[in-house]
């Protein structure tokens, strides 16, 4: 093997890892990073030119300017980049700008982007008022890719003139951008100059003050906190998914909202901004099948009942429609000491069917009052879902006003059709459990009642709260509780049986003793509750043959393994889109034996390692048994390690339809004169090392 080829730099030794196809390395450099695989290129000859055919660059923050332009142009000009990852340290535009024309030209995917928020003083603040901000980062024409997600720390952005065409953009979300001048949004995201683009985000910008979109082909829209922004029309006849969040007030200033949408496919409303059916015009919304409004305070003075005006207005505007869910945001300040109780301002609901209410109470004051009033206006609900904020405190002053009115502790109400009740959060105070106390007997059909736990409560407060709940509940009902463990898991709580629940069997039904029936069974029971595609994933870590030797478990393990994608036969045994088989002394009838079963299944990798202890002279002599390899017709590489066997090659009336690499080590002489060369009629790599 030529030194720079095989060896590596330093020394004689031979270089194992050049043999893997240049697939398999290129996954090894994706996974080191981009500044890693870049200084690979000093290892020898083929790894000089091996990082440029990269589908996915990531550049760390220390990347330069110049360093991420060089990178880029040293790509390979005909091979697609599929992702392209930049966060800068930089703030200015300068920098951007030097490479992103490049980066315009390769990218067939994704782009991100991430530019910090600059340092301003007081001199870059007058500069801004008078509109001679800093320089403007123009977004080059990205013909061919897909996503752009910009975070450009409130760059001057201007946009590509209309000559260009983002002819495979499916999604644009621009954050942190600053739109000075001419720059007009709405008119470069419609239809001829993206027409594929399907979701348009834009999240903290300024300068941004009309937007007019006329689009056939969004799906959604996502707007947030436009500072400034003062009319917003929107045709989009597919749209099926809008968001507008804080464009019309802010914290700075409250503005007339002027809005005209007219979208007739839309299936959510996410309408938590300024509403006056006077200014702001709904079209025909006929498919709704999600309104969410802005938050309501319950308690407060005049400035908070102005503020509840909108989602009062919001929600008469859709009162006489018959919407399947309703989002609710309650909110409950601080100090709520002589505060008015505002919920009597909400009279009406839409005919729903599902509610979901999303609580912020930091001081733990009392939910009772608000969401009875609620649920006294949508009798006919028949699922509930019930997310708790997170307190500061455990629970508010014993003669806070929250409390008030105390009606909802005795006065009857009907929820004849609540079939589903999840609550999030809980946290065991004593105004929540005297809800889900009473929402018992609201709801006499209640059929499932799932509880997540808030993830600082204690198993052992956990299982005092599960008794107190269960006290509660009917046999009928399907109860679930979940606690965390650790910061992101998550898992199914089975609290201890009373002994005078297993001696009177109160709740034969219930998820307590269904979860105990299966804890009793044997412990792989669990395991195979599992998804199949889970259970696969675990079988691809060990050894084929262990994963083989499962069929003995249960009736569900006798198949799974056969589903397996990958086959790993390591010896002493002797099939799959991927097969790694490693034996040791095997001649050519073992391997024969297996071969042409292989070519039945195998669509991508055949990687074979034979270790066989070499034989004299005339043992090679007397030798005239070959291996005869078969055609695979479907695999795209074959890496053969004989072991100094000789290899027959099929016929030239065989096809190796898809194969783009091939590596043999066999025996040091020529094959079958019989036998011609493979042929490969797609291939765009053949190696043969002896």
């Amino acid at each position: 093997m030529e030194h720079g080829d095989g060896d590596l730099a330093g020394g004689g030794v031979e270089d194992r890892l050049s043999l893997l196809p240049g697939d398999i390395l290129l996954q090894i450099l994706l996974l080191l990073g981009t500044s890693s695989a870049i200084r690979s290129s000093v290892l020898c000859r083929r790894w000089r030119l091996l990082w440029r055919l990269l589908p996915a660059l990531d550049f760390p923050p220390r990347a330069d300017g110049n360093s991420i332009r060089a990178a880029l142009a040293a790509g390979h000009e005909g091979l697609p980049l599929r992702h392209l990852r930049v966060i800068s340290m930089d703030s200015r535009a300068s920098p951007v700008a030097d490479w992103l024309p490049v980066a315009a030209r390769r990218l067939s995917g994704g782009l991100y982007l991430f530019v910090p928020k600059p340092e301003r003083d007081s001199n870059d603040d007058e500069e801004e008022e008078d509109g001679q901000g800093g320089t403007f980062l123009e977004i080059p024409c990205f013909e061919s890719a897909t996503s752009l997600k910009l975070d450009l720390g409130f760059l001057d952005l201007a946009l590509p003139p209309s000559a260009g065409v983002f002819v495979r953009l499916t999604k644009l979300s621009l954050r942190h951008v600053w739109f000075r001048g001419h720059c007009d949004l709405g008119d470069a995201v419609s239809s001829p100059q993206f027409p594929s683009l399907k979701k348009l985000i834009i999240r903290n910008a300024q300068g941004l003050n009309n937007l007019d979109i006329h689009s056939d082909s969004l799906l959604e829209i996502v707007l947030e906190n436009l500072m400034g922004l003062q009319q917003l029309n929107v045709v989009a006849p597919r749209l099926r998914v809008l968001h507008v969040v804080c464009c019309f007030v802010d914290r700075f200033a409250r503005r007339q909202p002027v809005a005209d949408i007219a979208a007739p496919n839309l299936k959510i409303l996410w309408w938590s901004d300024a509403f006056d059916p006077s200014t702001v015009q709904f079209s025909n919304m006929s498919n709704l099948q999600l309104l969410s409004t802005y938050h309501f305070f319950v308690y407060g003075g005049p400035v908070y009942a102005t503020h509840n005006r909108d989602c009062l207005r919001l929600l008469q505007r859709f009162q006489f429609d018959a919407i399947p869910s309703l989002s609710l945001m309650l909110a409950y300040w601080p100090d709520i000491i002589d505060s008015e109780y505002l919920m009597e301002d909400m009279t009406v609901l839409p005919n729903i069917a599902f509610v979901y209410i999303k609580v912020f109470n930091e001081n733990g004051q009392c939910i009772g009052p608000s969401l009875f009033h609620i649920l006294k206006m949508c009798t006919d609900i028949r699922g509930l879902k019930l997310e708790l904020g997170r307190s500061l405190e455990a629970s508010c002053e014993s003669d806070c006003v929250c409390v008030l009115p105390p009606n909802w502790t005795s006065e009857k109400l009907v929820l004849n059709f609540l079939h589903e009740v999840k609550i999030n959060n809980l946290r065991g105070t004593e105004s929540e459990i005297t809800f889900v106390k009473r929402l018992f007997s609201w709801a006499a059909t209640l059929k499932e009642m799932t509880i997540n736990f808030c993830d600082s409560i204690t198993e052992s407060i956990a299982k005092e709260m599960c008794k107190k709940l269960l006290s509660f509940t009917r046999p009928e009902i399907h109860m679930k509780f979940y606690i965390h463990r650790g910061a992101h898991n998550k898992v199914l709580y089975v609290p201890e049986e009373p002994a005078s629940l297993r001696s009177n069997n109160k709740f034969p039904n219930s998820h307590l003793h269904g979860a105990r029936r299966r804890q009793a069974q044997p412990p792989e029971t669990r395991l195979g509750a599992l998804p199949d595609d889970i259970l696969i994933q675990i079988l691809l870590c060990v050894v084929t043959v262990d994963a083989a030797r499962t069929n003995i478990l249960s009736r569900q393990w006798r198949r799974l393994w056969c589903l397996l994608p990958k086959l790993w036969l390591a010896p002493p045994a002797s099939v799959s889109p991927d097969l790694l088989v490693l034996s040791m002394n095997a001649g050519h009838g073992p391997i024969m034996e297996w071969l042409p079963v292989a070519i039945r299944s195998l669509s991508e990798y055949l990687l074979l390692f034979n270790r066989q202890v070499e034989r004299d002279s005339k043992e090679e002599e007397d030798d005239d048994d070959f291996l005869e390899l078969p055609c695979f017709g479907s695999a795209i590489s074959l890496s053969l390690d004989l072991g100094f066997l000789a290899l027959a090659v099929p016929p030239s009336s065989d096809v190796f339809d898809v194969i783009v690499y091939g590596a043999y080590e066999g025996k040091n002489s020529p094959t079958k004169r019989k036998r011609k060369r493979t042929e490969t009629p797609s291939s765009i790599l053949y190696t043969m090392a002896c």
